[in-house]
């Protein structure tokens, strides 16, 4: 017995057998083509080479004067005159502190006194040896009584010798009573005022002389063994706008800090109006080179698909709409 179908339905039945045949022909005929042999594409090559690399080792460190004189007194006494200040520029010679020479010249006088009795003692010490001397030579003198002559003449040479030399070393201390400056620097402190006594070895005014500067760091223990005298740094300064400044290694201080375990290096600088002590910075060392594969890092535009670069990447085309590879439909 014949079924027969309803018109719409029949009509939906042919419509997808047709659209099925169609995608079925299309990946017959697509499938009969030749596959297109891979592109060749014609890129841009760069030689590979080698070359030495720096090893820099990098610490921070800070600007310091190498000549920082404390100035103090030779001599006790009080301050007559005081009248340089914090950051006031000296040149050497110049006379900065005067002691009140009231108790030098004191000294001196007493010193001088003493000298006079010295120098009359020993002229009527040499008196009597003479006298003695020529009595003795006619039996009128005992030896005994030569020989004390003689000693108490030996003994007064002797006093006067002490009185000379105590004599020029008060004299010397006059000179001590004006202070001048051994350096040309920057006063960068100032201890004492006018009218303080001062005393020997007690600072007076802190002195930094500009002459040479030096870089000081502290370098890891590490690193220590691959230092050495004269060894090139590069140093740059944060307050100049990190301009570099050359250098060299000028000595080592052999003895680290035991919680650190950092030893201190000292870089001597060229000559710089702009650098100042205590400016900050860091100085770049080159501690040897590495041996490594260096590619060029120029940009370039390669075949069509293709860009070149540090990287290289394909570009693909999108994906075009149309049947999957396996006829089920659009992909």
């Amino acid at each position: 017995m014949t079924t027969l179908l309803h018109p719409t339905a029949r009509a939906t039945a042919l419509l997808l057998l047709g659209l099925l045949t169609a995608c079925q022909d299309s990946n017959r005929d697509s499938g009969a083509k030749p596959v297109p042999e891979p592109r060749r594409l014609a890129l841009p090559t760069a030689v590979v080479q080698t070359a030495d690399i720096p090893d820099l080792y990098s610490v921070p460190g800070t600007v310091a004067s190498d000549d920082r004189i404390e100035l103090t007194s030779r001599v006790v006494g009080f301050i007559q005159r005081l009248e340089v200040r914090e950051g006031q520029r000296v040149t050497k010679g110049d006379v900065l502190v005067r002691i009140d020479p009231a108790e030098i010249d004191e000294a001196i006088r007493q010193a001088q006194a003493g000298l006079s009795a010295a120098r009359k003692d020993r002229t009527d010490a040499g008196q009597d040896v003479g006298k003695y001397t020529a009595l003795a030579e006619r039996g009128w003198a005992s030896a005994e009584v030569l020989r004390k002559a003689r000693l108490r003449r030996d003994l007064a040479q002797a006093a006067l010798d002490k009185a000379e030399a105590a004599l020029a070393a008060t004299q010397a201390q006059a000179g001590y009573a004006a202070i001048a400056s051994p350096v040309d620097g920057i006063v960068i402190a100032r201890h004492k005022q006018a009218g303080d006594l001062a005393t020997a070895g007690t600072p007076i005014l802190t002195i930094e002389s500009r002459q040479s500067l030096l870089f000081r760091i502290f370098v890891a223990e590490s690193q220590l063994v691959r230092f050495h005298a004269a060894l090139p740094v590069t140093v740059r300064i944060d307050a100049l706008a990190g301009r570099t400044i050359q250098g060299h290694v000028q000595r080592i201080v052999p003895s680290g800090d035991t919680v650190t375990r950092r030893y201190e290096v000292a870089v001597a600088l060229r000559a710089d109006p702009a650098l100042l002590p205590g400016m900050f910075g860091r100085a770049e060392i080159a501690l040897g080179a590495t041996a490594v594969p260096v590619i060029p890092r120029r940009p370039w535009r390669g075949a069509a698909g293709w860009t070149a670069s540090s990287s290289w990447k394909p570009t693909t085309p999108p994906a075009s709409a149309g049947c999957a590879p396996d006829g089920s439909g659009t992909a």
